[in-house]
C-alpha cells in the first residue's frame, strides 16, 4: 500500500469519526485536530475549519498533505492533493466511500436526530481543551462502542475514544466566521481525469505514473476503482439492486413540523395483608407537542435515508416559523386509593377506612431558543426511508416536575368505646414525569401532508407503570 494510500484513507477515517454538518453550527471556528487509525496505529495532524455550512479539513500524514473539502447543501466532496495541485470530485454518498451527513451533535443526547448513535448513556460534565463537555458512550453507526465528549456550546465532539482502538481530538479551538475562500478549489488546480484512475497514462501531471493520487487509486480493489470513477463522473450505482431515492419531494419542502401526541394509560391494583386490603386506580392523560426545526433532505442514493426533521435547541437553527413554535407538556392525572384497615387494639391501632383521591392538573410549555425551565429533556425525529414508504418516529419530553395533590378521607373508630372519628388530610407532593416513544417501520402516507397514527404499549406515567395508548400527528408548519 502506498504512503498516498494511507493518507486517503486516513483522512476519509477523519470524516467519519468526527462528522459531517449538513447545515449551519451554531458556532464557526477553526482548531487543530490529531486522530489515531486504530488499525494500524499511524496518527495524522491538521486543521479544520468550520464555515457554517462547509468544512475544510487540511491533514498531514507521512510527509504529504491533503485537502478535505465537503459541501452538504449541494452534496458534493472534494480531495485535493497540494503537492500535484490536482483535485478530485464525488457527490457525498457515491464511491466506494460513504461521508455520513450528521447534523450538529445534541449534547444532551447524540443518539437523537438521525445521527446512528444507539444505546446512549451519560456521563460526568467535563473540561476538555478549554470547553465544558458532556461525556456520552453509545454504540456508533459502525457498531463500535464509542466515548465521546461533547461541548455544550460548540454542539461538537472535542475528543472521542473508541473500543476499535481509533480516537481523535480538537484543540487550539479559535471562534470566528471562517473566509469563504477556504472552502473552494484553488486557481491553479486541475481535476483529476477518470483515465487516471487505475494508472493510466494521460497526458499532464494528472496522469503521470508519479502521481500520488493515481497511485493511491491504482491500488485499491477493481470494483472499489470503478465505483470510484462512476463517482468523479457524476453517475450513481445502477442496476435494479441500486434503486435511488427520490429527492426534493414536499417533505424537505415545509417550514419544520410538530409532533402532537397524546398519551392515555390507566392502572389498577390490589394489596392484601392480614388486617387489611389496598385498591389503587389511576387514570391519566398526557398531552405534548415538540416541534421539529431543523431538517436534512434525502440523499437519493442507495441505502441511505431519506428527508429527516429533528429538535435542536439552539437559536438561529431552522425557520422562524420553527423556534416561534411552543414544546407544550399537559398532565390530567386522576387516582384514588382505598383502604381498610381491621385494627389492632392491643397495640393502640384504631379500625379505619381511607379513601385518598389523587389530582394533577397542570400545564407546561417552552421553546427551542430557551431549552431550560419547566422543561426539561426535549427530542423528536421525523426520518422517512428513501423510498417513503417508512418513516422512524423518536419524541420524548422529560424531567417534567408535576404537582400531585392527594387528599384523603379517613374514617375510624376508638379501640373500646367504638367512638366514631374522622380526618381529612391534605398532601402536595412533585413527582417527576418523564415520556418517550421510539418506533420504526411506521406506513408512510402517499400524499405529503399531516401523518397520523396509534399504538398500544405500556408507559411510566409519574412513576406508575400503565396500560397507554398512544395517539400521534405529525404537521408540517406552514
Amino acid at each position: 500500500m502506498t504512503r498516498a494510500t494511507l493518507l486517503v484513507r486516513k483522512t476519509l477515517m477523519l470524516a467519519l469519526v468526527i462528522g459531517i454538518p449538513a447545515a449551519a453550527q451554531p458556532v464557526q471556528f477553526k482548531a487543530s485536530v490529531k486522530t489515531k487509525n486504530g488499525n494500524d496505529g499511524t496518527t495524522a495532524t491538521g486543521t479544520m475549519y468550520f464555515g457554517g455550512a462547509k468544512m475544510r479539513t487540511e491533514l498531514t500524514a507521512d510527509g504529504q498533505n491533503m485537502i478535505l473539502l465537503v459541501d452538504p447543501a449541494a452534496k458534493s466532496q472534494f480531495m485535493l492533493m497540494p503537492s500535484e495541485q490536482v483535485y478530485m470530485q464525488m457527490p457525498i454518498g457515491q464511491g466506494p466511500i460513504s461521508v455520513p451527513i450528521a447534523g450538529p451533535v445534541d449534547p444532551s443526547n447524540p443518539c437523537a436526530g438521525g445521527s446512528g448513535n444507539t444505546d446512549c448513556v451519560t456521563g460526568s460534565h467535563e473540561s476538555v481543551n478549554g470547553y465544558d463537555t458532556v461525556r456520552w458512550d453509545y454504540t456508533s453507526a459502525e457498531g463500535v462502542r464509542t466515548r465521546a465528549w461533547v461541548s455544550t456550546r460548540l454542539r461538537f465532539t472535542v475528543k472521542m475514544q473508541d473500543d476499535a482502538g481509533s480516537s481523535s481530538e480538537i484543540s487550539g479551538i479559535a471562534e470566528g466566521p471562517q473566509a469563504a475562500s477556504l472552502f473552494g478549489i484553488p486557481a491553479g488546480y486541475k481535476k483529476m481525469d477518470v483515465g487516471a484512475m487505475g494508472g493510466s497514462r494521460g497526458r499532464g501531471s494528472v496522469g503521470r505514473s508519479d502521481n500520488p493520487m493515481a497511485s493511491a487509486m491504482a491500488n485499491l480493489p477493481p470494483e472499489a476503482a470503478a465505483a470510484m470513477a462512476a463517482a468523479m463522473r457524476g453517475e450513481g450505482p445502477k442496476g435494479p439492486t441500486a434503486p435511488t431515492g427520490p429527492t426534493g419531494t414536499g417533505w424537505e419542502k415545509t417550514k419544520g413540523w410538530v409532533i402532537d401526541w397524546t398519551v392515555t394509560g390507566t392502572t389498577s391494583s390490589d394489596a392484601a395483608s392480614g388486617l387489611g386490603a389496598t385498591h389503587v386506580t389511576y387514570t391519566a392523560k398526557v398531552v405534548a407537542s415538540v416541534p421539529l426545526n431543523y431538517g436534512s433532505p434525502a440523499l437519493g442514493v442507495p441505502g441511505a435515508p431519506g428527508p429527516a426533521w429533528q429538535t435542536i435547541m439552539a437559536a438561529g437553527m431552522g425557520t422562524p416559523e420553527a423556534l416561534a413554535t411552543p414544546i407544550t407538556f399537559g398532565v390530567d392525572l386522576d387516582g384514588k386509593i382505598n383502604r381498610t384497615f381491621e385494627g389492632a387494639c392491643g397495640l393502640g391501632q384504631d379500625p379505619f377506612t381511607s379513601v385518598g383521591t389523587v389530582t394533577a392538573r397542570e400545564q407546561k410549555r417552552g421553546l427551542l431558543t430557551n431549552p431550560m425551565g419547566d422543561l426539561g429533556r426535549t427530542q423528536g425525529l421525523f426520518r422517512i426511508s428513501g423510498d417513503l414508504k417508512t418513516y422512524e418516529l423518536v419524541t420524548e419530553v422529560g424531567d417534567v416536575d408535576i404537582k400531585e395533590t392527594t387528599a384523603t378521607r379517613i374514617d375510624g373508630k376508638a379501640c373500646g368505646s367504638g367512638q366514631p372519628h374522622t380526618n381529612n388530610e391534605t398532601n402536595s407532593t412533585s413527582s417527576e414525569y418523564s415520556l418517550k416513544i421510539d418506533l420504526k417501520g411506521l406506513p408512510m402516507p402517499t400524499a405529503v401532508g399531516p401523518v397520523t397514527g396509534s399504538k398500544k404499549m405500556p408507559m411510566t406515567i409519574g412513576g406508575r407503570q400503565m396500560d397507554a395508548v398512544v395517539n400521534w400527528t405529525i404537521r408540517p408548519i406552514r
